[in-house]
């Protein structure tokens, strides 16, 4: 198992979500405590947005078929993770 790899995709959302928050919460300065839903699902649609885009590259370089994949390098071809 790769606990690196896993580490990132633990902090990397939480790191979006920080970012994300702080970007909305500069956006609305006016709307201090009033709505707060729709500010958090604007919060969690960029997050998973962001994510989903981060995440491309990482099933792209994992995948069997890959170029180089059983000659060279015998570490490719998935994560061990299930969802």
């Amino acid at each position: 198992m790769n606990y690196w790899l896993l580490g990132v995709c633990i902090v990397a959302p939480l790191v979006l979500l920080g970012v994300n928050f702080a970007i909305v919460q500069a956006w609305a300065a006016k709307d201090e405590e009033a709505n707060m839903l729709p500010k958090f699902l604007v919060v969690l649609g960029l997050t998973f947005a962001e994510c989903s885009v981060l995440l491309l590259p990482i099933d792209v370089s994992n995948a069997p078929g890959s170029i180089g994949c059983g000659i060279w390098n015998q570490l490719c071809g998935g994560l061990g993770e299930c969802l």
